[in-house]
């Protein structure tokens, strides 16, 4: 897989997650973590209405993000995360979060380029041609739609039990994670560097799924995080300049 591809992967997995794990931690948040954004869904104002709102965006990130992280049905969750990431980017500049709209920004502009990326099957759509979808590079790229479907009902459920504030919510989300990245190994070839990077975002994705149980064994653990993630972006770098050189081998 050539490096524009592999980063597309990359982007549909990091936005996905981002958005999942906001998505469950503001719903459960005592059991499941994420890397950026409020917990509480209250924390715009104490009123029923605003309660309601954050419950619906909430809904609204975990589809996104977990269309997004399925690849098959990428597309479909990167047009639904637009407009999301748009208002995220807006509200924050006018309630004025410090540098959080850079990095909302930032997400946008992946989110962007991940579109860009599709954009004949988005022309097709917006003429209201949906077999547009199917077209889609990530739709062809992975055609066998069994794992991705029972990941996307594993995550279904963990949204219908969310009320239930227990550890069974941990486990259901890591089994969809683990059935999402098994779904990108089918009829694809790596290089080792792909492969290392692809479990290495197993590796953060459980590691922020389950930050709270590893806190209460490991105060503050969850901090390293940032470590591996800094890691992962080191190690994509020299993948893009191996896979520069290695190709240009190829063609002389």
């Amino acid at each position: 897989m050539d490096s524009k591809r592999f980063t597309t992967v990359l982007i549909h997995l990091s936005l996905g997650l981002l958005y999942l794990t906001s998505g469950f931690s503001k719903l459960a948040p005592e059991n499941l973590g994420n890397i950026i954004g409020p917990v509480k869904l209250n924390f715009i104002s104490d009123s029923r209405a605003s309660w309601y709102f954050m419950v619906f965006i909430a809904v609204y990130q975990i589809i996104a993000g977990a269309l997004t992280l399925s690849q098959r049905y990428s597309l479909v969750g990167l047009i639904l995360l637009l407009p999301l990431s748009v208002g995220i980017l807006i509200f924050t500049l006018v309630v004025e979060f410090g540098g959080t709209p850079f990095i909302n920004l930032f997400i946008l502009l992946l989110l962007l380029y991940a579109l860009y990326q599709e954009k004949n099957s988005l022309t097709k759509i917006l003429r209201f041609n949906f077999e547009g979808l199917k077209e889609s590079n990530s739709f062809q790229r992975f055609p066998n739609h069994l794992l991705p479907k029972i990941a996307l009902g594993i995550i279904s459920l963990t949204l219908s039990l969310v009320f239930l504030q227990h550890s069974i919510l941990n486990i259901l989300l890591s089994f969809a994670l683990l059935l999402f990245t098994a779904n990108l190994f089918q009829f694809i070839k790596y290089l080792l560097l792909d492969k290392i990077l692809i479990f290495l975002f197993l590796f953060i994705s459980l590691f922020i799924v389950n930050g709270h149980l590893k806190n209460q064994v490991f105060p503050e653990s969850f901090a390293y995080i940032f470590i591996f993630i800094l890691i992962g972006i080191i190690l994509y770098f020299i993948r893009v300049v191996y896979y520069f050189k290695w190709e240009k081998r190829l063609k002389k």
